[in-house]
């Protein structure tokens, strides 16, 4: 699954990662994507992203 509307990404990657959830880190991709994953309850991997120039992702 993929979106490309996520609003604001950066902050729900902010509050799902204090939640204590798997969430991977923020990275930009070599295709112009910020992109992180996050774990669902049944060990699924559901991938969240925008085009880079929309987020900065932070130095971590």
């Amino acid at each position: 699954m993929h979106l490309n509307r996520l609003s604001p990404m950066l902050s729900e990657h902010a509050a799902w990662k204090s939640k204590g959830l798997s969430v991977d880190g923020l990275r930009v991709t070599d295709y112009g994507m910020t992109e992180f994953e996050l774990r669902d309850p049944d060990g699924y991997w559901l991938w969240f992203g925008q085009a880079a120039g929309k987020a900065v992702a932070p130095a971590e």
